[in-house]
């Protein structure tokens, strides 16, 4: 319960500073290979691990967890299709 406590509080505190509005230098994406450092990707990803962290709460405080999920959910920043999973391309070797 504690860890999860402190896990939705790290991920909200995450998410809300993330600057979606920066513009990176050209090539800076080839050093994040999930989501080449679009922001929102992150923001969503965020959220969506909160959405996820919530629902397993839900069991041990489930007014806590109602809370949480709720707040992941208000900004409709979450990932919402299988297009923004979290992936990385696996190569042999």
């Amino acid at each position: 319960e504690e860890v999860y406590y402190f896990l939705l509080a790290e991920l909200k505190e995450a998410s809300d500073s993330l600057e979606l509005d920066v513009t990176n230098p050209s090539g800076l994406d080839k050093g994040d290979p999930a989501y080449g450092y679009d922001y929102l990707k992150w923001k969503q990803y965020a959220n969506s691990l909160r959405m996820r962290f919530a629902m397993r709460l839900s069991e041990v405080d489930p007014a806590k967890a109602k809370s949480e999920f709720e707040d992941a959910v208000s900004g409709g920043v979450f990932i919402a299709t299988s297009a923004g999973n979290f992936a990385i391309q696996e190569k042999s070797g």
